[in-house]
């Protein structure tokens, strides 16, 4: 099929970004236009009904419509309509010729399509009125009605098996903002994706976890902005997030695949009290494509854990092709024992490409605008990190960014190379820039790996009720760096 980027009014200039993406395929391949009489004239054309898919990866809706005989192309304005009283615009008045397009898609986003088929002077046909097309990439969800107050998220699934069982697509369960519930057992989500959210991203609804509580995924799970309180996870083997022990699908070579655009995410969270684990694997041979944490805030209790001897991202077995910690509070509320410490990220499984018959040649780690507080100090003054990658120690296959965060008694003194480096001059293919590293009140890693552009100031944290540190120093807020939510 013939591709078409007719961009005659608005986004050709509008933006590249938008330009690169906004394709249109013609509808009119083979047919000579000069010689072409589509058999409709003197007449006011309607606008086409609109169809709309995502991508295979997410990343795009596509949208498709009937061939309007006699029309002179098509006019279509895109908008976000989260606030629908301030429609923010993606593009307008953007003429394609065709009957298919893709554009940009955002998720947990309501969108306006408006549309126009534009009139033919040759054959006297009149355009269409502007009709409205609405579509959403907010996950379906399953509750019908607002899951009251108090509401045991498990025993509702229990309740609730039959409907969820006849889920085929991915769903969501969500819950109201500031109502807070329990959670006293745990959830099997089997091998149907997941979403878990609150109807108000500003004022997110809380769940009190007991303590063998757990969201049990094979195939994938986005929590959003939902709120946890951990203290009551008092069982060693509970998590906020389990991958399955027993498998349905998606086996490649003995490994278990979390891909075509599902994940394993947290995002919008603020999890208090955690003695136990945030992600585990429990020892699963898993591929996630993307593992996200994202403006979060995360209190451990490493006292706690360091008793389970479990760590918060624990995967024995499992691997992340890319993890992404961003715009995020991790800290700890209690001090790490004399010689004894446990790992805030701990991979011990294998390289990137020895899973999954090798489709995977390298894996990612970014560490991006996050605060971290006395995640794992060193009590005896040893060198010792608080993650562990495991066997991606000192390979090429591992690439490394860490840029514009903010490290205060975390780690030991050299929290590059014992953190993040495993303590090897190389290997890993690495970038840091525009970190703030401070240890014991004073400037930490000078003797550490190089870094650009270091920001080299007592950073001044005040922790808030809501658990993020607001940044003092004024030369470390001119910097941009740590946590977004520290800098407001």
């Amino acid at each position: 099929m013939k591709i078409f980027k007719h961009f005659r009014k608005g986004l050709l200039y509008w933006s590249f970004s938008i330009a690169t993406i906004f394709t249109l395929n013609s509808c009119t391949q083979g047919i000579d236009p000069e010689s072409f009489d589509p058999g409709v004239s003197n007449t006011q054309l309607t606008a086409p009904t609109i169809t709309a898919v995502s991508s295979a990866d997410g990343s795009e809706t596509i949208l498709s419509w009937p061939v309007v005989m006699g029309a002179g192309g098509f006019q279509m304005s895109l908008y976000n309509i989260n606030d629908e009283q301030k429609p923010i615009a993606i593009f307008e008045d953007s003429i394609i010729d065709g009957c298919q397009c893709s554009v940009p898609r955002a998720e947990d986003t309501n969108y306006k399509l408006e549309v126009k088929t534009l009139g033919n002077d040759k054959y006297n046909n009149l355009a269409s009125e502007v009709s409205e097309f609405k579509f959403t990439t907010f996950v379906p969800q399953i509750n019908e009605e607002a899951l009251p107050a108090g509401t045991d998220i498990a025993q509702w699934f229990i309740q609730n098996q039959e409907l969820i069982s006849s889920k085929k697509e991915e769903y969501a369960l969500v819950l109201t903002g500031g109502n807070e519930y329990v959670m006293n057992s745990t959830v099997n989500l089997g091998n149907i994706p997941f979403t878990l959210r609150s109807d108000d991203a500003s004022n997110p609804a809380t769940i009190k976890m007991g303590a063998e509580s757990a969201f049990i995924t094979e195939s994938g799970i986005k929590i959003k902005n939902v709120n946890f309180d951990c203290i009551g996870m008092t069982d060693k083997n509970s998590a906020i997030i389990k991958l399955s022990d027993t498998h349905l699908s998606n086996n490649v070579n003995g490994w278990y695949l979390i891909n075509e655009g599902n994940s394993v995410t947290l995002q919008g969270c603020n999890i208090k009290n955690l003695s136990g684990r945030l992600i585990w694997d429990q020892t699963q041979p898993y591929v996630i494509e993307n593992m996200l944490v994202k403006n979060c805030i995360i209190g451990l209790d490493q006292v706690a854990q360091l008793s389970k001897g479990v760590h918060s991202i624990e995967l024995s077995n499992s691997f992340p092709i890319n993890f992404t910690l961003e715009s995020s509070t991790v800290y700890s509320t209690t001090d790490s024992p004399k010689d004894k410490y446990v790992y805030f990220i701990a991979y011990v499984s294998k390289r990137p490409y020895e899973v999954a018959d090798g489709r995977y040649p390298t894996c990612m780690i970014n560490w991006f605008n996050n605060t971290m507080y006395h995640v794992t100090k060193s009590a005896s003054g040893k060198s010792q990190g608080f993650a562990n990658w495991g066997r991606l120690k000192g390979q090429k296959c591992a690439y490394v960014n860490v840029h514009n965060n903010i490290f205060v008694d975390c780690s030991s003194n050299r929290v590059v190379r014992q953190s993040f480096l495993q303590g090897q001059n190389g290997g890993m293919i690495f970038t840091f820039e525009k970190n703030c590293y401070w240890y014991n009140g004073a400037s930490a890693g000078n003797n550490d790996w190089d870094q650009k552009d270091r920001i080299d100031f007592d950073p001044q944290l005040t922790q808030t009720e809501e658990g993020y540190f607001k940044v003092g120093n004024p030369e470390v807020i001119n910097a941009g760096i740590g946590d977004p939510k520290g800098l407001e």
